[in-house]
């Protein structure tokens, strides 16, 4: 009898916590030994991960929350569904720890995990870390972090030692020579230079200083170009932004995508300051299609993988963010040879390797 796994998330829209859920169900969905599904507390029609799981068959439930749930009848209907489909290993991405906890306790579930996806000292207060770590060490809860530094912070925080667990990606898609032909679809000739960020409008990305400096790279060089990706709810001030600094046709705004790895192939360089970060698979899948990146400083070490990375303050000005684009956008270089530790088949053996080296199906 296949091991049952259950993934849980908040709702399915389009972050990076939300693609590596997706790559766990595609990847082992038919693993004769294990058996994942995952449940999402709100649904959202029409968002990019929801809609490809739709789309590609993946097992993906819905408890169809009101947005304004209170934090009883999440733990109601959670416990519901777990008491339904009797999961072996349940495995929590975001937060929600202490409900899931709650949900979940006196049930036979044999193992329980949860997977942090940002900077956990930035993301957590003492008193909520306090909070989180009883509920986890009475769940028996295990801290899965994206990085050694990660987990170190968590260890100090929750008093107990955290497993590493990268994000992976297929390679194969971010290198399929679709450069010159999007380049095409959106009139960028050989002269133009493409910046491209990815990431949700939200303040913890950055934008304003990355359409500031864009803004003086612009000033001088009018067939500069930059490709924002993703949606959320500082894009409409960010377009604003860019208007009063002049350069509003410059900047394309793409929303969603689910062709990501091919407008990455004809970028020229990508910015990311974010004042901090997890393991954004953003960044992975950037340095996976062959770009050069300039990045916040405030990201881990353990994510830049390529050689040619720059790393910058994100409170430097945007001087100083200008200076560094204009002087790497030339860069050309092969990646160095990464792809085995961070592809998605090494990482799918990871996560079954850790579902199943606990729990023998049938034995307590």
């Amino acid at each position: 009898m296949a091991i049952k796994v259950l993934e849980i998330i908040p709702e399915l829209s389009t972050g990076g916590a939300e693609q590596v859920i997706v790559s766990y169900l595609e990847k082992l969905k038919d693993d004769a030994d294990i058996s994942v599904r995952a449940v999402a507390f709100f649904r959202n029609k029409g968002r990019l991960w929801e809609k490809y799981a739709e789309e590609t068959g993946l097992a993906v439930d819905y408890l169809d929350l009101p947005d304004e749930t209170n934090a009883l009848e999440i733990i109601r209907e959670l416990r519901r569904y777990f008491k339904k489909n009797k999961p072996d290993v349940i495995h929590a991405h975001m937060q929600f720890v202490k409900k899931i906890c709650v949900a979940s306790a006196l049930l036979p579930i044999k193992a329980r995990y949860q997977t942090i996806h940002s900077d956990v000292g930035k993301i957590y207060s003492r008193k909520e870390a306090a909070e989180e770590r009883l509920f986890k060490k009475a769940a028996g809860m295990k801290t899965i972090c994206l990085t050694g530094s990660m987990a170190a912070e968590a260890e100090r925080l929750f008093g107990e030692k955290a497993l590493v667990l990268r994000n992976g990606i297929d390679f194969n898609r971010y290198r399929t020579g679709a450069g010159k032909e999007y380049r095409d679809k959106f009139g960028f000739d050989e002269n133009i230079t493409v910046f491209g960020h990815i990431g949700r409008f939200h303040k913890v990305k950055n934008h304003e200083l990355l359409i500031k400096a864009f803004s003086q790279v612009y000033s001088r060089n009018k067939l500069a170009r930059l490709v924002l990706i993703g949606t959320g709810e500082l894009m409409e001030d960010i377009k604003t932004l860019c208007g009063s600094l002049g350069c509003g046709d410059a900047v394309l705004f793409l929303g969603e995508r689910d062709d990501v790895p091919k407008l990455l192939q004809m970028m020229d360089l990508f910015v990311f300051p974010s004042f901090f970060e997890g393991f954004p698979i953003s960044l992975l899948e950037a340095q996976a299609a062959g770009l050069p990146c300039l990045v916040s400083d405030s990201i881990s070490k353990e994510t830049l993988i390529t050689g040619k990375i720059r790393r910058l303050s994100p409170e430097a000005s945007e001087f100083e963010w200008a200076q560094a684009m204009e002087d790497v956008s030339n860069y050309n270089y092969k990646p160095e040879h990464f792809e085995t530790e961070y592809s998605l088949d090494t990482i799918a053996d990871q996560v079954k390797t850790l579902y199943t080296e606990q729990i023998i199906p049938g034995k307590e």
